[in-house]
């Protein structure tokens, strides 16, 4: 079996466990999930409202994703909420085991993306809130580019780009990318390496654009 087959496995089972829990009921799964497919479907139907005062209207992957992938595909949009959005997600396992590998030798890399599979906040409770699922997925995707063999402007392109989609997606996502990218700074530090200075500027703006992105939402923008 080629590592490629691998990769494949983990995102199938990967997306078996989240697809069992997101399409186990006719209806959505989750709190939050009933409230986001509302305000999606209020810019699908009346295009984007500003005025309605709830932080998720601010979120990227509710309020404009997630209404235009259902009105450019044709595909109802409790749809995206219940199969696209969670195979998406199931990408978070496969980038893990790549970013794992670089640092431990494969069979170790694969036992730990499985055990983030089997945890049941992957597969029963991260399903239930569709716009830290997305979040969640950037995070990786962002360190998976970090480690790769990208040249590094379009590495730290898409770093920038990948931090500020963080800042609009999920809040509490957005602490946990902000402690990810102090402890990558602080081993660039410790390394004396350029690329502190390229993420610290990167930090700093996306520290910047939370600030204000939160003052906005919460004013009712």
């Amino acid at each position: 079996m080629t590592r490629w087959h691998i990769y494949l496995l983990v995102y199938f089972v990967g997306a078996g466990l989240i697809l069992g829990t997101t399409c186990a009921f006719s209806q959505l799964v989750g709190t939050d999930s009933h409230v986001e497919i509302w305000i999606a479907k209020q810019t699908l139907e009346h295009g984007y409202n500003n005025s309605i005062q709830n932080s998720i209207n601010s979120s990227l992957p509710i309020s404009l994703i997630a209404p235009y992938l259902s009105k450019w595909f044709h595909i109802p949009l409790i749809w995206i909420f219940k199969v696209i959005y969670p195979m998406m997600f199931a990408f978070v396992p496969v980038l893990l085991l790549n970013i794992y590998s670089r640092f431990m030798p494969f069979k170790w890399a694969l036992l730990a993306s499985l055990f983030f599979i089997v945890n049941p906040v992957f597969f029963l409770e991260l399903p239930q809130v569709e716009r830290m699922m997305i979040a969640e997925l950037l995070i990786v995707g962002m360190l998976a580019v970090l480690f790769s063999n990208l040249k590094d402007r379009y590495k730290y392109s898409l770093f920038s780009i990948g931090s500020l989609a963080i800042v609009v997606s999920h809040y509490s996502s957005v602490i946990l990318w902000f402690i990810l990218c102090g402890a990558i700074l602080l081993a660039y530090l410790v390394k004396r390496q350029k690329q502190f200075y390229i993420v610290g500027g990167i930090l700093v703006i996306s520290l910047i654009a939370f600030y204000a992105y939160a003052k906005i939402s919460s004013s009712g923008w």
